[in-house]
């Protein structure tokens, strides 16, 4: 099915969706300057890994809305955030999905100057917020 259902971590909420037969990603953010340590984005692709199995989660959707200069060590970092999260939730979830929030339009709009060309291959979908055009 094409519907996601992007929930809370609570316990059990997870089977709503399942009956339901939807998708069912965990939604997160993460600071970008804490992942241009790749130790630090390991272990935070592993927290989110370990939260997705305890609540039956179908997957992630990463939703970084933040400021990103154009080819900056966030930038980089960014891309190899959602390919490494991608690669970790494929082999510890078969089946799973991760999609990635981007901005109505990807000539750095509010300044998220984001590898839209890279984050598109690194993971499964892109998910255009179209309904958040402040510029």
């Amino acid at each position: 099915r094409s519907l996601c259902l992007m929930l809370e971590e609570k316990l059990g909420s997870s089977m709503i969706g399942h009956r339901l037969q939807l998708w069912q990603l965990l939604e997160r953010d993460v600071p970008v300057k804490e992942i241009i340590d790749s130790a630090n984005r390991t272990a935070w692709i592993a927290r989110q890994v370990d939260l997705a199995k305890k609540q039956y989660m179908d997957g992630i959707n990463i939703d970084i809305e933040q400021e990103v200069n154009e080819m900056s060590p966030e930038y980089y970092a960014l891309t190899a955030l959602v390919k490494e999260t991608t690669d970790a939730f494929h082999r510890e979830i078969p089946g799973s999905q991760v999609t990635f929030d981007v901005a109505w339009a990807p000539a750095c709009i509010d300044k998220r100057c984001y590898n839209y060309s890279g984050i598109a291959e690194a993971c499964d979908f892109l998910f255009v917020m179209s309904y958040d055009e402040q510029s």
